[in-house]
């Protein structure tokens, strides 16, 4: 190799996609609390779906065993229930473009992602980022009107509908 020093200047660095509750999220639920009864079948079962992938769901479930049965029906996830925060957390463990965490359009898996506060759809574009259609409602978890944050002791003002590339510009 020639002696000398060469200059590399990255530009982006590779993501993954992640979610987390975007508010509490009740500690005594169950699968059968956030699913409800009828939507289990016989044997007291029922199935969501992550990544086009069953995860079989028992009524008893407490939100940490729902989080261990995602990680091994899902085995390209991370899924945790931390009881200090209330929160649910999901993350991918490879980055770039195929990270994505895709959720079901069954009800049962609709109904969970609304128990647990999660965004409805989770991914990473190609260039490495938060798809930019988001609102600034949904990655910051308020219901409408608008927020004013501070970064770097700059106020910006959101609406619940701007959209990232509109935030970015």
């Amino acid at each position: 190799a020639p002696s000398g020093v060469s200059t590399l200047e990255v530009l982006n660095l590779a993501k993954g996609a992640n979610a987390s509750s975007l508010s509490d999220v009740d500690p005594n639920q169950t699968a059968e609390s956030i699913i409800g009864t009828a939507n289990f079948n016989v044997d007291g079962n029922a199935t969501i779906k992550i990544n086009d992938k069953d995860i079989i769901l028992s009524k008893t479930d407490s939100l940490s065993l729902i989080a261990q049965k995602i990680r091994t029906a899902v085995p390209e996830l991370n899924a945790n229930y931390d009881l200090g925060s209330k929160r649910f957390f999901m993350s991918t463990k490879s980055t770039g473009e195929p990270a994505v965490i895709a959720f079901g359009n069954d009800d049962n898996t609709k109904k969970m992602v609304d128990a647990l506060k999660l965004p409805s759809s989770i991914g990473v574009a190609s260039q490495g980022n938060i798809e930019a259609t988001k609102t600034a409602g949904d990655l910051l978890g308020f219901a409408a009107g608008s927020k004013t944050i501070t970064i770097d002791g700059k106020s910006i003002e959101l609406d619940f509908d701007d959209t990232l590339d509109e935030v970015a510009t």
